[in-house]
Parts: structure tokens; sequence; C-alpha cells
């Protein structure tokens, strides 16, 4: 059960570098050569804007093997925005090399303390520049992790920037001075999979009558492309989902842009606690970079009390049925997010467990509404 678990937390995934480590592998494991970070070729360069370059981070060793390639922003006539830019997308890869090194240290730590042999985890990181003009910045990272089983896992990350203010955007910021933008888009992607329905999940494709207000994507020349994870439309073998719909397909193109407040991020929180009777595997969201930090904090505390309470009743009710079938001796709790708009969101949590012949019990599903303006929140059992 521990490496589901393991693998819903890195796909649903979504922090400072510190420099480059070069490792000799046919030393001792624990002995580390450190090199300072290399600088490759620019990838991309706008003489009037954003000039991309690349830096690598290579290294391992008994836990990890890591290869990150990092795009470093350069805008020359902004050095406020470059830094706001840069720290972003470094927050973003270390979070991520962060939480795969200390599954594999805690996993590996077991597996050498049962006698068998450590296999470190492998961490990559690849970044792709797909549009850099009119003050725009688009970068995407490939998040690549393995930590066992038939196959790792892939994410995708794009970073949509405004190099004025350093911020991020959503596809409104972009074009939203088209009218029905959204008509427009859900249409184009609509239309792919009708060409071959069979390539998706009927259940998932059925679902998507809207496109989300955070919708992943990012910019081309010639395209906005929207993209899925893996497994949220189209089996693993789909990898991951991209439609491609043409710029020229919105009459007024793509907006001037000027982005002064983002939109809020939802971060993972992972939780994780064992002990002989019982076993807690928890992952829920927590909203960050809302203006209304009260309100933040008010959305967030709930949210943490209802996954807390949700164990408590769990543990009580075990007390009760200390000897029946309904024991349960583990729990996992998991999450989907969906901006309905930039005002509200809709969190689905999943409530899962485990009973003494370790088999799968969905406990319950909850669908938490929340509003962004004035921290209401509204729940409904699924």
């Amino acid at each position: 059960m521990r490496k589901v678990i393991y693998l819903i937390l890195v796909l649903l995934l979504t922090t400072n570098f510190h420099g480059a480590f070069a490792i000799d592998t046919h030393s001792d494991p624990d002995s580390v050569e450190i090199s300072l970070p290399r600088m490759v070729n620019n990838i991309l360069k706008d003489e009037e804007g954003a000039t991309i370059e690349n830096e690598e981070k290579v290294y391992s060793n008994k836990y990890v093997s890591v290869n990150i390639n990092k795009p470093i922003v350069k805008i020359a006539k902004n050095k406020e925005a470059e830094g706001i830019i840069n720290n972003k997308i470094s927050k973003r890869i270390n979070d991520f090399e962060e939480y795969i090194t200390k599954l594999s240290v805690r996993d590996n730590e077991y597996n050498i303390k049962v006698g068998l042999e450590p296999k470190p985890y492998v961490i990559n990181v690849n970044n792709n520049v797909t549009y850099n003009k009119n003050n725009i910045l688009s970068i995407t990272l490939n998040l690549y992790s393995y930590t066992g089983g038939a196959h790792g896992s892939s994410v995708d990350e794009s970073f949509n920037f405004d190099i004025n203010t350093g911020n991020r955007g959503v596809i409104e910021d972009f074009l939203g001075n088209n009218r029905n933008y959204n008509k427009i888009i859900l249409d184009n992607v609509k239309a792919t999979i009708n060409k071959n329905p069979e390539l998706y999940f009927k259940e998932a494709v059925d679902k998507l009558n809207v496109i989300p207000y955070n919708q992943k994507f990012f910019l081309t020349d010639k395209d906005l492309v929207i993209y899925f994870d893996e497994y949220e439309i189209a089996p693993y073998v789909a990898g991951i989902p991209k439609f491609y719909i043409p710029l020229s397909k919105f009459p007024k193109g793509l907006n001037k842009v000027n982005i002064q407040v983002e939109a809020p991020i939802i971060k993972t929180i992972n939780y994780e606690e064992s002990s002989e009777d019982f076993n807690q595997y928890l992952c829920y969201p927590k909203i960050e970079n809302m203006i209304n930090k009260d309100i933040e904090m008010k959305i967030n505390n709930y949210i943490e009390e209802e996954i807390f309470k949700f164990i408590k009743d769990i543990k009580a009710s075990n007390t009760q049925n200390k000897d029946s079938d309904k024991y349960v001796k583990g729990v996992t709790t998991y999450y989907k997010s969906l901006f309905k708009d930039k005002n509200s969101i809709i969190f689905y949590i999943t409530y899962s467990g485990n009973n003494r012949r370790d088999e799968n019990i969905l406990l319950n599903n909850k669908i938490y509404e929340v509003n962004l303006q004035s921290g209401e929140i509204k729940v409904k059992n699924q």
C-alpha cells in the first residue's frame, strides 16, 4: 500500500538552490566531492526582455541519483522581476528534490535495517522555454522521479510570467481579452479528443465541461497549449496529454500583459505517522499566495482541522470495534482541486483506509466549496 500512496503523493505534488554537487560514484558513497554550478549555453534570448541560461546540478549517493537542469532568467532592465522569477522556479525545483530525497532516505533506511540493499531513487528535472517575447516568458519544468515499481512518474509545471512584474499568470491574463476564450479552448480540446476517444478515460472526458481557471498551459509562437497530468484524463501510456490550440483561433490574440495580482497557489501538505496499531498517510491542500492572509489562514485551518478530526473519529471508532472487521489499521487522504473562477475553488478530498486483511476501504468522499473572497466553506458528502 505504501508504494501506491507514494505514487499518489508524487503525482499530486505541487522550494532554495545552494549549488551543484558532483559525486565520484566509485568512491565511498558517503564521501562527496563538491563542484561549483556549471552554466550552459543560453537557451533563448530576447534582446528587449529575458535571457535564459541553464544551470546543472548533478550528484548521486546511496539515496538519490540527481540530474537537474534549472533555467536561470536574466532581465537586464529589471533585476527585481528577475529575482522574483528565479525564486519561484528555484522553490518549485527544490521542493520536488527535497520531497523525493526524504522519501528515499526513509525507505532505504528501512531497507538497510531489514538487511536489503539500498536502491537510490531518481530525480531528473529538465526545462523548455517555449515563448520569450512581448514581455511574456513561458517556461515548462519536467519533474521526473523513479521510486520503484514498473515505471517512473513525470509532472510538468509551466510558469507563464509577466517579466515586468515577475508574476505568474493564468490563461485569462493572456487571452481574457477574447470573448468566450474559455469556450474556444474547450471546443478545441473536445474536438481533438473526439478524433480518438478510445485513448482517454471516458468518465474524465464526460466531466470536462469547463476549463478550470488555473488550468495548466504554456505558450508558443503559434499556439496555446493546454495539458493534463498523467492519469488525469488518459492512461499512463498516453504520457502528459497536450492540446495545441492555434493563437489564430483567438480574434484579438494575446493580451498586452500587466499582471499585478497572481492567482492563489495550491500546495500539497504531506503528513505521515506510523505505529504498530495505526498508520496515517495524509495528503491535503494548503492555499498560498492570497492577498488576504486572514482568509487564507481561516481556510487552511478549516481543512486541516477536518482532516485530523476525521482521524480522531476513526481512532475512536476503532476503540469500539477492536475485535471486529470494522477495525481500520491505516488511513490515507488525497485530493483534487478545481478553480471554478478566480473567486472560488472546489476541493475533492478522499478518505480511504485498509483493514486487518489489508483490503482497501473507501471511508468517505467530501466536497469542499471554498469562497476565496469571504472564506466561507460549504461541505458536501459525495
